[in-house]
């Protein structure tokens, strides 16, 4: 029961994201979860360690390749991430999660599955 409830609750945070703040919020969404599953500290913020390709994120966000490198530009541009080889790099995570208006729930509802994960380090 618990995880089916875990389950609900990752769906209602990827739907409300993404209905209620668009694509933005459903890649700034994404980018915190791949934070939280992928995630390093580091000097400069956190650094999601594993590689991720726009069109990777374009169907993780349900959206093109186009889109999301428009998107990661503004977020650059706003200093709140930085990408080097394929590599993000999260600078202010706070102003990232304020775009989503995050409620900073538990680490089992804001993470990828496992399955997820093991799909996109193959990719």
């Amino acid at each position: 029961m618990r995880w089916i409830e875990i389950d609900r609750q990752r769906a209602i945070t990827k739907i409300r994201d993404s209905v209620i703040y668009g694509k933005l919020g459903a890649l700034c969404s994404n980018l915190n979860r791949l934070s939280n599953s992928f995630g390093e500290t580091v000097p400069e913020g956190i650094r999601i360690t594993i590689k991720i390709t726009n069109q990777e994120l374009g169907l993780i966000c349900g959206t093109s390749r186009e889109v999301i490198n428009r998107l990661l530009g503004d977020l650059k541009r706003q200093g709140v991430i930085s990408v080097e080889q394929k590599i993000i790099t999260i600078h202010d995570m706070d102003k990232l999660r304020h775009l989503i208006n995050c409620e900073n729930c538990h680490i089992d509802v804001c993470q990828f599955f496992k399955a997820l994960s093991c799909f996109l380090v193959y990719i």
